[in-house]
């Protein structure tokens, strides 16, 4: 598939966001370096730079009206060299997914791998390396045409990252076939087999919200290692430290969360992020995603 680099100019990591005005300013930078053709780098550059590898695939050969699929993307990143998660930290850019369907489809959110949380001078980063994919939610209209072809568009954006920093963009598009009932999975569909799921889907897991206000997390305990909450940065959103009991078998988290209208841009409160169990690439891991009330 066709994949284009452009140099990151400057220190190793961004400036942290710190703001919601920093960050939509930094945004608009962003922008304007992707589509700046001045900032690609000369030819001795573009020997030594990182080579992302970049794909996209249907989970299923053929899709059928009404009937969800997925739309996956593969990375294959370079030993040593990292790109970021949908929160990338205090430093870094998140990875990005466009996907552009025909009219009447549904697009859901982009679905990622649990990261790898590195140290670096600015703080913890969330670094995905190796082979990485990501999963988009794709429902066609009921109305769609059995025997034709649907052509599906997608974009990825990223950042990848050692010593120094490259802006990276990928496209793909995928011809799909419309029948009756969907077609076999693909190999795209075992790609995305170990993404996390959301919490409540889990097992003898159950998680609410309690006056607070707090998000209180409870189930069996697994052997991968202890509970722990990775927190998806929010607008206005704010957690203290987790509180986690294990007893028989069995662990409770309490989360305390805190809501600040004035840094929200407008976004109502909600918690997001993920549950892990250890720290190591496979170890489970599962989303949580909640609205919340503050209490005033």
């Amino acid at each position: 598939m066709p994949t284009v680099d452009f140099q990151w100019v400057g220190s190793r990591y961004p400036t942290p966001l710190a703001t919601p005005v920093c960050y939509r300013g930094f945004m608009l930078i962003y922008a304007a370096l992707m589509a700046s053709t001045c900032l690609i780098a000369g030819s001795d550059d573009l020997q030594s730079r990182p080579r992302v590898q970049f794909e996209a695939a249907a989970s299923v050969s053929s899709i059928a009206p009404g009937t969800p699929f997925d739309v996956v993307c593969r990375f294959v990143v370079p030993p040593k060299w990292h790109i970021y998660w949908k929160d990338p930290g205090t430093g870094g850019l998140a990875t990005k997914v466009h996907v552009q369907p025909p009219p009447g489809f549904k697009v859901g959110k982009v679905r990622f791998p649990a990261p790898v949380t590195m140290l670096d001078p600015t703080g913890p980063v969330n670094a995905l390396d190796g082979r990485v994919h990501l999963a988009v939610a794709m429902t066609p209209p009921t109305t769609l045409a059995v025997g034709s072809e649907i052509v599906l568009g997608v974009e990825a954006e990223w950042l990848v990252c050692k010593e120094a920093c490259f802006l990276g963009r990928g496209e793909a598009t995928l011809r799909i076939p419309v029948t009756v009932k969907p077609g076999s999975a693909t190999a795209a569909a075992t790609w995305i087999q170990s993404l996390p799921r959301p919490i409540e889907k889990r097992p003898h897991t159950t998680a609410e919200l309690r006056p607070g206000p707090v998000l209180r997390i409870s189930g069996p305990c697994d052997p991968a290692g202890s509970p722990i909450f990775l927190l998806e940065s929010r607008p206005g959103v704010s957690v203290g430290d987790a509180v986690i009991h294990t007893k028989t078998g069995v662990f409770v988290m309490e989360i305390p969360l805190g809501y600040d209208s004035g840094d929200s841009i407008g976004q109502p409160p909600r918690i997001a992020g993920l549950v892990r169990f250890g720290v190591g690439r496979g170890d489970p891991a599962w989303e949580v995603d909640f609205p919340f009330t503050p209490e005033r």
